[in-house]
């Protein structure tokens, strides 16, 4: 196996750092299952020198990439705003809209034309009546008369009509995953050809496939 992997010409062989997917479920021919685990920076110094702790560690330990359960995102893509850097991680499974991220509008009803309300006051059915009055005129005698006028009721005042809708819906969670087809794990080349569990290691059994 190794002597075929000499072989191989510079443009041919994958370069330290290099991420793929693959059903194969362990790691193999110097690809680590991207499952964040702990490495030691002595022991895999190409890979450090490539990633750093941009995935987690600090000193003497450094942390492979976790991406169980998320998509691969490209580095520096998006506005100038959201630009994402080696190891960020972003995005929800699910969501729930807050008020700010509603559509705008509105919610209409009615109210009796009038509204229920009294203003007070009342007149005769035609709305006029007639008073009778009596006049002193010179040496005393007394003249009766009428006159015929209209009396004006105020309004109560400014008001509003004011009505009730009932409160709706669940405030649950939406599904926030595209359409995913899941085709196993991804992996990073360490830059270690030889190290992995297959095909297999001299003397050893190969894994179950």
């Amino acid at each position: 196996m190794m002597r075929s992997y000499g072989t191989l010409s510079a443009h041919q062989r994958p370069t330290v750092g290099d991420t793929k997917t693959s059903v194969v479920g362990y790691d193999h021919l110097g690809w680590m299952k991207c499952d964040g685990r702990e490495l030691t920076v002595a022991e895999y110094y190409s890979l450090f020198r490539v990633i750093g702790y941009s995935f987690g560690g600090s000193d003497i330990s450094f942390n492979l990439p976790d991406a169980a359960g998320r998509v691969a995102g490209m580095v520096g893509t998006g506005p100038a705003s959201t630009s994402w850097a080696l190891g960020d991680v972003s995005g929800a499974y699910t969501h729930t809209l807050t008020i700010p991220q509603m559509p705008i509008h509105t919610h209409t009803g009615t109210t009796d034309v009038s509204g229920t309300h009294d203003h007070g006051g009342a007149t005769n059915a035609g709305g006029n009546q007639t008073e009778s009055e009596t006049v002193m005129i010179g040496g005393g005698a007394n003249v009766s008369g009428s006159g015929t006028h209209t009396h004006t009721i105020d309004p109560d005042g400014a008001h509003t009509h004011t009505f009730t809708t009932n409160s709706t819906g669940g405030s649950l969670p939406h599904n926030n995953m595209q359409p995913t087809i899941f085709m196993g794990n991804m992996f990073i080349y360490a830059g270690k050809p030889e190290y992995g569990a297959w095909p297999f290691q001299a003397g050893l059994a190969p894994p179950m496939l």
